[in-house]
């Protein structure tokens, strides 16, 4: 009996063990297969990588906060992509065409991008690549970098030159002023196909004037023209998108895609070429040029080169010993 009891006990407590268990992990969430219990209430964040939702599920009043998020690609999904995917043709420039692609009527749709025909630049560009941190000083610039922007044929702009001469993209600009020295034309850029989402805007400013290819060439003299460029842009995005300047991003890329030169326009919740190493604040530069009108010809610049998409800079930089 003795025995047998301790049993009993020994069982019990192993059941109400068990049962103890189950009914915590219940009560911090099971396992889900779907999101059907789940009400929300709140959309508390929407990115262009993810979006966050408040809410509850069905069986239990506490606060959930649900997040999705996109997850990267993969080689094998390619053929999938390419079989099912519907465009509409948003814009097309030089070699670029730009569509609206979808794969579902209950899905958002994608952005789809053609380069065609393809350069090996274009091929390089969007190659997987190594990059690399340099330490470009005025020497470097002034017998490498500058030479490197030189050779570039300038048919690689043949897209910007479209825009500023009306051949190309003129039902998309927001603004335009036609001086030759503080001029420039505003326009959405092409990653931004659905101009009613606020939280994707991303606008490019270009300058008139084609002598200035990079923050390089930038001097006292162009303060006018940047100081036109963002008071102008901010009211343009204030009235036509109610976007406040504190929730943008002003900023050139150097090095940049295109040498000629631009002013990148995005919201807070891009982050897709801001990265340090790469995006230089407007303002910043603004300030720089107000305190030292040649600060850009002799300031020491650090950034980020591709191996692949910089190929000959790449090669020149290593043969200088400026990349380690």
């Amino acid at each position: 009996m003795i025995k047998w009891t301790k049993a009993i006990g020994m069982t019990a407590t192993a059941v109400t063990g068990l049962l103890f268990i189950r009914y915590r992990l219940r009560k911090k969430r099971s396992i889900l297969t779907d999101l059907r219990s789940f009400r929300p209430r709140e959309t508390l964040r929407v990115t262009e990588a993810d979006f966050a939702i408040l809410g509850t599920f069905e069986d239990d009043q506490k606060s959930a906060v649900l997040v999705i998020e996109k997850l990267p690609f993969h080689r094998a999904d390619r053929n999938h992509w390419l079989q099912n995917l519907t465009l509409c043709q948003n814009l097309q420039n030089d070699v670029y065409t730009s569509y609206r692609a979808s794969i579902s009527q209950k899905l958002e749709p994608f952005k789809v991008t053609v380069i065609y025909p393809a350069t090996k630049e274009h091929i390089q560009k969007y190659t997987e690549q190594k990059f690399c941190i340099v330490r470009e000083t005025p020497t470097i610039y002034n017998t490498i970098t500058e030479p490197f922007i030189a050779s570039i044929p300038a048919s690689k702009l043949d897209w910007i030159s479209n825009i500023l001469e009306h051949k190309s993209e003129v039902e998309r600009i927001l603004y335009e002023d036609a001086d030759k020295k503080a001029g420039f034309i505003f326009l959405p850029n092409s990653r931004w196909c659905q101009l009613n989402k606020k939280e994707a805007l991303n606008c490019l400013a270009i300058v008139r004037n084609r002598s200035l290819r990079s923050i390089r060439d930038l001097t006292a003299e162009h303060l006018p023209l940047l100081c036109n460029i963002r008071d102008t842009c901010l009211e343009v995005i204030r009235k036509q998108f109610q976007v406040e300047a504190s929730s943008l991003r002003i900023y050139f890329h150097y090095q940049p895609t295109y040498y000629h030169l631009h002013v990148h326009f995005t919201h807070l919740n891009i982050s897709n070429g801001v990265s340090l190493g790469k995006a230089i604040f407007l303002d910043d530069v603004i300030y720089n040029l107000t305190r030292q009108s040649n600060h850009y010809k002799e300031a020491v610049l650090t950034y980020v080169v591709g191996k692949s998409q910089h190929a000959s800079l790449y090669a020149n930089l290593v043969a200088a010993n400026a990349i380690a």
